[in-house]
């Protein structure tokens, strides 16, 4: 996309007044080098510098070819719509928002100053143009780019997740995959099957997966019973004045989405701060034959967001058969081996 604007750029050189072009000459052919070496670091796959600030540096070129441009500064506006749009694919809605609104305000600065001929209604439209249209598109695209990423990652998980191997040889790698790509601090996977049995594998990246015993689990356990089986959650706690608690639910497999009750909010603040951390996502796996299993990540604020819950929802929708596919192997595994202890000894 920046070798495109590069070359859309040097096309629009072509209308441009002969008088004071070449300031704007020598700025678009520094913008092109400045595209071409990018580009050929990302097709190399070479480490790319300064990454974080790409987009801040595109901003900084557009404003400084519609500074230069002098009355046709205009036709290069449209190109900071660009960095907004790369700050939500890269860094996130926040980032992107930044960079629209200081953009807006220094282009409307370079604009009065380049142009002070220029309307007030244009110098105070296309700033305002780029402030409101630029962060809207920019949430719709991280929004479709986070649910394709989803569905990208769901799909090579389930690859992955051979039931074969079993349960307790499968479950663990799962865990810590769906963790990295969420960016959780901790994950834990309960399983409350028919017989009464409970589980809780827990991921941690200082100490890997583990079992938990039955006596650390059992405060976490009581309260994680309190909720619906087919319910998955958001929560982040009120942690300042202009923060509020947020808590968002879905009613699953469906996907859509309720309100959460009372009991149901208090009961989330207890597990977050029983699992020592702000902000948790849960979604239950499909594993009718088998019980009750959920996923639960945990992490801060600026990690786990509220819409990660359609994309874990999703994610653990494609992976509850392969799960509950491994435990009933597993059990019947151990029924068969059980079957053959039994008649080795009434033989003996």
């Amino acid at each position: 996309l920046r070798a495109v604007l590069a070359i859309i750029a040097s096309l629009l050189m072509l209308e441009t007044p002969t008088q004071g072009a070449s300031p704007l000459m020598l700025a678009v052919v520094g913008f092109c080098l400045y595209a071409a070496l990018i580009l050929w670091l990302a097709a190399s796959r070479q480490p790319l510098p300064l990454r974080r600030a790409h987009h801040w540096l595109d901003a900084c070129w557009f404003l400084l070819l519609i500074a230069l441009a002098g009355s046709s500064g205009v036709r290069y506006f449209i190109f900071l719509f660009f960095p907004v749009l790369f700050a939500s694919w890269r860094q996130g809605i926040g980032e992107s928002i930044v960079v629209a609104t200081l953009s807006s305000l220094a282009s409307c600065i370079v604009l009065n100053l380049s142009q002070p001929t220029i309307s007030w209604a244009i110098l105070l439209l296309l700033p305002l143009s780029l402030l409101v249209t630029g962060s809207l598109v920019a949430v719709l695209a991280r929004t479709e780019f986070s649910i394709r990423q989803g569905g990208a990652f769901a799909s090579w998980l389930v690859e992955r997740a051979d039931p074969r191997r079993g349960f307790e040889a499968m479950m663990p790698s799962l865990i810590k995959s769906v963790a990295l790509e969420f960016g959780a601090a901790g994950a834990l996977l309960v399983t409350d099957e028919f017989d009464g049995s409970v589980h809780v594998l827990c991921w941690e990246a200082a100490e890997g997966c583990t079992r938990l015993p039955q006596e650390a689990a059992k405060p976490f356990l009581e309260h994680l019973s309190a909720f619906p089986p087919n319910k998955a959650f958001f929560f982040r706690p009120c942690q300042r004045v202009w923060c509020r608690q947020r808590v968002k639910a879905l009613l699953m497999p469906e996907g859509t989405v309720t309100k959460p009750v009372a009991a149901e909010r208090e009961n989330l603040a207890v597990l977050a701060k029983l699992l020592d951390q702000p902000c948790l996502v849960m979604v239950p796996l499909p594993c009718r034959s088998v019980g009750c299993m959920r996923l639960i990540l945990t992490g801060t604020a600026k990690a786990l967001r509220s819409q990660d819950l359609d994309v874990l929802a999703h994610v653990a929708e494609q992976l509850g058969p392969p799960v509950e596919n491994a435990l009933l192997l597993e059990r019947l595994a151990s029924e068969a081996v059980n079957r053959q202890c039994r008649v080795t000894f009434d033989v003996a």
